[in-house]
């Protein structure tokens, strides 16, 4: 077995909508800074790519009015928006580019090519909903970044910068995870809403600004395989939670086949157990915009999906995703293990306080807008605590998800607003 890593200092996202910003400066990070190309911060993306300009400026030159007014906008807080990728001063080729019209993706190949042999990372992109949205309405999209790959197991090691970084983070290594090639070609759902892996926006061969690509280097792309029905939508749902169906047989079904790798990629030996399983309530923007009046009231107490921590000397280690369907309970998809961790670690330190006692706790999943709570009860009795502020309190779930979407409809205005000032026109 050869695991391939790179050894890339890893980056949280500054805001819930800026996964975009830290994978970009991640892999500015995998060049050397040298020869006149530097590395950038969130701060540097984020402005840049606001003023549109795609190669920092050089040290101690004056920077156009532009760009000090996206830099501003970032500080107030004002840029939280969504976007691509903005590598400063690299070349990238996106699948789309060469894929002919044609559904494509990276092969195997192209991972043991970037990560094995030209020791760079991959950028990858998952979007919530419909693939392709209707004219006018945009499903919301996570950026990822490939950075390790087992050439045996054909697993890929990916960076995901969420949740938010608005809080010390004691284990940076749960966002990091191997996971295998199937995933990447179909992610089938992420913490509970379905996703799907929009592969023509994947970017791979990234080098120095005007090094030339040569297609004919690398292997050929593969071919995307026809949709299958993944996590099915038809199945029953869970009354009250995870509590009334026999998750015992699924959970240790899964386990036997579970393999947890450390970060080099090696095999972490069991015993393992598995955590009490954790109800998962998805819900989507389109969801809570048309609830806005009640958003509570999307708190149902049905659920068809669970996260399981997998644990080792009762620390969480890993994680893994249950979907019940019409028949039975089956693999859910991706499990983001920072937010299984937080989870059960809260649940524990809440499950004590006099207010939660009697009531169920959930992850209410909104990854969508990058956003996660640990929520206690249902509906409009529902309290809500965000996973993102481990300084928060428990709020009526009403409250918490109205301010919640006034900020989905403040990071819409951010991405239309364009920065003031004069013009910058690089050539």
């Amino acid at each position: 077995m050869t695991s391939y890593t790179l050894n890339i200092r890893r980056e949280v996202q500054r805001d819930t909508l800026l996964c975009w910003a830290a994978v970009s400066v991640m892999a500015i990070r995998s060049f050397p800074a040298r020869g006149g190309f530097r590395h950038a911060s969130q701060a540097d993306v984020v402005a840049y790519e606001r003023a549109r300009i795609r190669k920092l400026l050089p040290k101690g030159s004056t920077e156009p009015q532009v760009l000090k007014n996206a830099r501003k906008a970032f500080e107030r807080g004002m840029a939280n928006a969504a976007g691509s990728p903005w590598l400063l001063g690299l070349d990238r080729t996106r699948v789309k580019s060469i894929a002919n019209d044609q559904p494509r993706m990276l092969s195997k190949g192209h991972f043991l090519e970037e990560i094995g042999v030209r020791k760079r990372p991959v950028l990858i992109r998952w979007v919530y909903g419909k693939e392709r949205p209707a004219r006018g309405k945009r499903a919301g999209a996570h950026e990822l970044i490939v950075t390790g790959y087992n050439d045996k197991t054909h697993e890929i090691r990916i960076w995901d910068p969420w949740p938010a970084a608005n809080m010390p983070d004691g284990a940076p290594a749960k966002r990091e995870r191997w996971i295998p090639y199937s995933r990447y070609v179909d992610p089938v759902s992420d913490q509970g809403v379905k996703v799907s892996a929009q592969h023509e926006f994947d970017e791979f061969a990234l080098r120095l600004m005007g090094t030339a690509f040569d297609s004919k280097a690398y292997p050929k792309l593969a071919r995307v395989p026809a949709k299958g029905r993944g996590v099915d939508e038809t199945g029953t749902t869970a009354d009250g939670g995870a509590g009334g169906f026999d998750l015992g047989k699924p959970i240790r079904k899964h386990l036997k086949g579970h393999v947890v790798r450390l970060r080099g990629g090696q095999r972490v030996r069991g015993p393992f157990t598995a955590g009490e399983p954790i109800p998962v309530v998805p819900v989507t923007v389109g969801q809570l915009l048309r609830r806005k009046r009640r958003p509570a009231s999307l708190l149902a107490t049905q659920c068809r999906t669970v996260v399981v921590p997998i644990l080792k000397n009762r620390r969480v280690v890993d994680s893994f995703l249950l979907t019940r369907g019409a028949r039975g309970w089956r693999d859910g998809g991706y499990s983001n293990n920072e937010i299984a961790s937080r989870v059960a670690q809260w649940r524990r330190q809440h499950a004590r306080h006099p207010s939660c006692k009697g009531k169920e706790f959930v992850l209410l999943s909104i990854p969508e807008h990058g956003t996660f709570f640990l929520a206690n009860g249902y509906g409009e009795q529902a309290n809500l605590i965000s996973l993102q502020n481990d300084k928060g309190r428990f709020e009526p779930a009403g409250q918490a998800l109205k301010t919640f979407i006034r900020k989905i409809e403040t990071s819409a205005r951010n991405r239309k607003r364009k920065p003031t000032g004069s013009g910058y026109r690089p050539r």
